[in-house]
């Protein structure tokens, strides 16, 4: 992330912290009869955790034994995966049911009767939106899953998780800190769409745009002091999708394209203007070779040309504030006092208030109990393919990392990081892809025109058999098309804002579907395949 400034401060429009479960823990023993608790925004964890951990407080104070670190850290990673229902099921289904022992292990199993839990499918849920897959931070300290298991049980539908740990940060000597977030208005945008069939102006795009916002650039010369503009191009059916990380050839020519003109401005005027007349050039202007004198863009949507699109946001903080000790619970508003309250010295940060509704005969009582079980040492799981992923691999004629893993997928991990995930389905694949040279940082460097030192993390997972790597997120500075400027600057960048092409960055991982295999990877693979 880039460095605060007391600007990124100044032109938040909100700023909001990432509660941990301290201020719901808190809220909760001191209202034990509530029935529904209403917390703004929060790590999205918190609310599994706090109540997991209310439930557990209330034994140990009787007993006066405190938590261990297994226990939290089962709470948390359980939390983890709730926060996503069913996603960790195959198939991928809307809701699941976590079942929580005292120890900190927990069972979690899909509701919908066709969906299962498999040891891999729960354990690969670990890589989803995350930057690595055993040490994941949140508020307050770390979940270590270095020595998580995963063992299925007899219904072959659930799957039993243990061995999570929590390690907070004071107990290293380190400040307890939250996540603030906040995003600016960065200006407004208008955009324009239609596509191209010529192949003669299909292969000189890139110039006839740049002769585009030069043309735009002639005709608002004269702007009032503090106004601005961008201009920008999305190709659809060229590099649409992935901009900068495109892993095709430059030199590649589709047969037709889908372009959005998307303009940002200081104001919404400016904006639209700056939209029509890009499109009013990308209709009517000339080319080298030009053949076509009619007209070079195919529009067919009815009503006005370009599209206001209002404000455009753009993140501007995303950083984690230091809290001394207390700072991280909730205090109760005192009668009158207003939603937020005023922040006293070494206060809590947060508040919370009781609010009473409906005219029925009293609250009713939510009993829960814990039960109190033996946790079996998990079976050893044999080597072997499972049976959970869909039968769409190639073992028998494999050329590419395609045939041979039934999941490639990519996702934000944060704003500014794409994760990309590649989980296989027998551990005698994965091992061999292990130690091949086939998965390495050298090799995202080149798929994504990066450099090898700009990666975040990659490495393996044994308990998901997969592979994860972690970038930045790469767009390419926009300019207003005066001399010097038709081409910017590549730099990392937040999701969302001006020429965002993939917010949630779940089609990045295209690339990585055509990774040649090489001639000895698919000679063994061929052989695991004979053998399964």
């Amino acid at each position: 992330m880039p460095p605060l400034t007391s600007s990124d401060i100044e032109d938040a429009v909100t700023i909001v912290a990432q509660m941990g479960p301290e201020p719901f823990v808190q809220a909760m023993e001191a209202e034990s009869d509530f029935d529904i608790v209403i917390g703004g925004r929060a790590y999205d964890p918190s609310p599994y955790i706090a109540f997991c951990l209310f439930q557990a407080l209330r034994q140990s104070h009787a007993s006066h034994i405190p938590l261990t670190a297994q226990q939290e850290g089962g709470f948390l990673h359980m939390g983890k995966i709730m926060e996503c229902g069913a996603l960790c099921a195959t198939p991928k289904s809307a809701t699941a049911m976590a079942t929580i022992y005292k120890d900190g292990s927990f069972d979690i199993k899909p509701l919908a009767p066709e969906a299962r839990c498999t040891p891999s499918s729960v354990a690969a849920h670990t890589l989803y939106e995350k930057s690595r897959p055993d040490i994941l931070p949140g508020p307050g300290g770390d979940l270590n899953l270095t020595h998580s298991t995963y063992e299925q049980l007899s219904d072959q539908r659930t799957v039993r998780v243990y061995g999570a740990t929590f390690q907070s940060s004071r107990s290293v000597d380190l400040p307890y800190t939250v996540k603030l977030e906040a995003a600016k208005t960065v200006g407004y945008r208008a955009i324009f769409m239609g596509g191209i069939r010529d192949p003669i102006l299909i292969s000189q795009i890139s110039d006839f745009q740049a002769g585009v916002r030069k043309y735009i650039a002639s005709q608002h010369q004269s702007l009032p002091k503090g106004e601005y503009w961008k201009l920008g191009f999305h190709v659809y059916g060229a590099n649409g999708i992935m901009g900068t990380l495109e892993p095709g050839g430059a030199a590649y020519n589709p047969r037709e394209i889908f372009l959005v003109g998307e303009a940002l401005a200081s104001n919404q005027k400016l904006a639209r203007s700056i939209a029509n007349t890009a499109k009013t050039a990308f209709v009517h202007g000339s080319y080298p070779g030009q053949r076509a004198t009619g007209g070079n863009f195919a529009w067919g949507i009815a009503g006005s040309s370009d599209i206001e699109m209002g404000p455009c946001a753009e993140f501007c903080i995303y950083h984690l504030i230091p809290l001394k000790v207390g700072e991280e619970g909730a205090r109760k508003l005192a009668d009158g006092e207003g939603a937020v309250g005023e922040k006293l010295a070494d206060s809590p940060l947060f508040t919370w208030k009781t609010t009473s509704i409906g005219k029925g005969d009293g609250p009713l009582q939510l009993i829960v109990t814990v039960p109190s079980v033996e946790i079996s040492p998990p079976a050893k799981t044999k080597p072997g393919v499972i049976s959970s992923y869909p039968s769409t691999l190639n073992l028998t004629n494999p050329t590419r990392l395609t045939d041979v893993a039934p999941i490639i997928r990519s996702k934000n991990s944060g704003p500014y990081e794409i994760t990309l995930d590649v989980v296989f389905s027998s551990s005698s694949m994965y091992n061999l892809i292990k130690e091949s040279s086939l998965l390495t940082p050298s090799m995202v460097a080149r798929l994504y025109h990066i450099k090898e030192e700009d990666i975040i993390w990659c490495g393996f997972y044994d308990q998901a058999m997969a592979w994860k790597c972690t970038i930045p997120r790469y767009r390419e500075e926009v300019g207003n098309g005066v001399a010097g400027n038709e081409r910017g600057v590549r730099r990392v960048v937040p999701n969302g804002g001006f020429m965002e092409t993939d917010v949630h960055a779940s089609q990045q991982y295209a690339g990585l579907l055509s990774l040649e295999l090489g001639s000895e990877v698919r000679e063994k693979i061929i052989q695991i395949g004979k053998e399964e």
